[in-house]
């Protein structure tokens, strides 16, 4: 079986389309690679952004367990301050 036709005019025909086909292909690759190469650079600070964000949060929560065992608290966690049980007293207010 043959690749490509006997007739010298079909067989450049056919040779050329093969040719366009595999520069296509490159062509596409190419392009392809280059949107994912900038996409990938315009991310960089998002990601940044978000290892930034990681890091603060898992300080607050180192931060958190030393407060949460903070004693001597004036009153139990869950309530509002109000003027008259935990305020000092002022005779000008």
């Amino acid at each position: 079986m043959k690749i490509y036709s006997d007739v010298p005019a079909q067989r450049f025909g056919q040779f050329f389309g093969d040719v366009m086909l595999v520069c296509w292909a490159v062509v596409c690759a190419s392009l392809g690679l280059l949107v994912y190469k900038v996409t990938n650079a315009l991310g960089a600070p998002g990601r940044k952004a978000a290892e930034a964000g990681d890091s603060l949060a898992g300080g607050l929560r180192d931060l958190a367990d030393p407060a949460s065992q903070v004693t001597g608290s004036p009153r139990p966690a869950g309530t509002r301050r109000t003027r008259s049980s935990s305020w000092p007293s002022c005779s000008a207010w």
